[in-house]
């Protein structure tokens, strides 16, 4: 409950035997690598694996009573250095890099599963052409690997779409600039004083705080927004450098077609009929996103350039077969918030665009 394992126990590669490879190959011509790392509520993930893995960052953290963030690392399990200088939890450790190069040296065709909590750093998926598909597959509970073998063995199309952005280098994003935790230097009476489970001595504790300052550009409306804004030409920012998978993506085993009709307005709620068809060759569903693309005044009220106001899924498409889907939404769920004054929600008299991800 208040320590956490860091360790990753993966083998080294020269565990993996010319004779075990070989039974591999003879098995299948498709490889299959997992990558796992857990994460939950109570604890926020290591950004210096090399302070974890030496103690510095348990120590540093005994300290200051923050013994939450502290844990531990086993580096005996196997020879060799797990993680270089400035690596961080959300990213591949040095003997899963030497693991996915030993595989792709081997295999044609190679799948890689995530299974993690959190959104991984995954450029490494682009660096080699042998790798032909990956799932994310999070939180699988007690059955969750059931359905991951049927959508492997092609019995389940997968559908899901991704509820995070992954970008290519985590330290970049806005979020983590304001990563951390801060305490407050004007509330020693609520001081806290309790036992220490790492040193046994006692730690005092001051509440603390983070500064959201991202405001309301959280997630991919951050990234949506830059992108809108250099589009415009009033700021400098590489889209596709920065954001590897954007929110709202997902790949299918067919391919769909998908057609936007008109808006129709029944005093103030919104409808629009989307039609799907599936233009493959094997049955899918598929997500319906639509997104509101609100005006923007400089120096007025602020506001992301895209906003998923609402979302559906088809039935299960035959290849070939059709759906339309009625998405229905509030015209007042694309009002902003003005903070100005006694601070009300506004809803311009401009035009709204309204978009269909496809």
């Amino acid at each position: 409950m208040w320590a956490q394992d860091w360790t990753l126990p993966e083998p080294n590669v020269s565990e993996y035997s010319d004779d075990l490879i070989s039974s591999a190959k003879e098995f299948s011509d498709v490889a299959l690598v997992v990558i796992s790392r857990p994460g939950g509520e109570n604890a926020d993930l290591p950004t210096d694996m090399t302070a974890v893995v030496d103690g510095s960052w348990a120590e540093q953290d005994a300290t200051t009573g923050n013994t939450y963030f502290a844990g531990t690392y086993d580096d005996t399990l196997n020879e060799g250095t797990d993680w270089d200088e400035g690596d961080h939890y959300l990213e591949l450790d040095n003997r899963e890099e030497e693991l996915i190069e030993m595989v792709c040296s081997n295999f044609d065709n190679v799948v890689v599963v995530v299974n993690a909590n959190n959104a991984m750093e995954l450029g490494f998926l682009n660096d080699y052409e042998q790798i032909k598909g990956a799932i994310y597959a999070p939180c699988p509970g007690q059955s969750g690997f059931n359905a991951l073998g049927e959508i492997l063995c092609g019995d389940v199309n997968p559908s899901g779409r991704t509820v995070d952005t992954f970008v290519y280098d985590l330290f970049t994003t806005p979020s983590y600039n304001n990563f951390g935790q801060f305490t407050y230097d004007n509330m020693d009476e609520f001081a806290y004083t309790s036992t220490s489970w790492l040193t046994g001595g006692e730690v005092t504790t001051l509440p603390q705080f983070v500064n959201y300052v991202e405001s309301i550009y959280v997630g991919y409306k951050f990234y949506e927004t830059a992108y809108a804004e250099a589009q415009a030409g009033s700021m400098e920012f590489d889209y596709d450098a920065n954001v590897l998978y954007p929110f709202g993506y997902g790949l299918s085993y067919t391919t769909f077609d998908v057609e936007m009709g008109d808006i129709t307005d029944n005093d103030g709620e919104l409808s629009i009929d989307v039609t799907v068809t599936n233009t493959g060759d094997v049955a899918g569903k598929d997500v319906v996103e639509v997104y509101y693309n609100p005006p923007y005044t400089n120096g007025g009220i602020e506001k992301a350039a895209a906003n998923l106001v609402a979302f559906d899924k088809t039935d299960l498409l035959e290849a070939g077969a059709s759906q339309t889907l009625t998405i229905t939404f509030s015209a007042e769920d694309m009002a902003s918030y003005d903070d100005s004054g006694d601070g009300c929600y506004v809803l311009n008299r401009a035009i709204m665009v309204i978009s269909v991800r496809v």
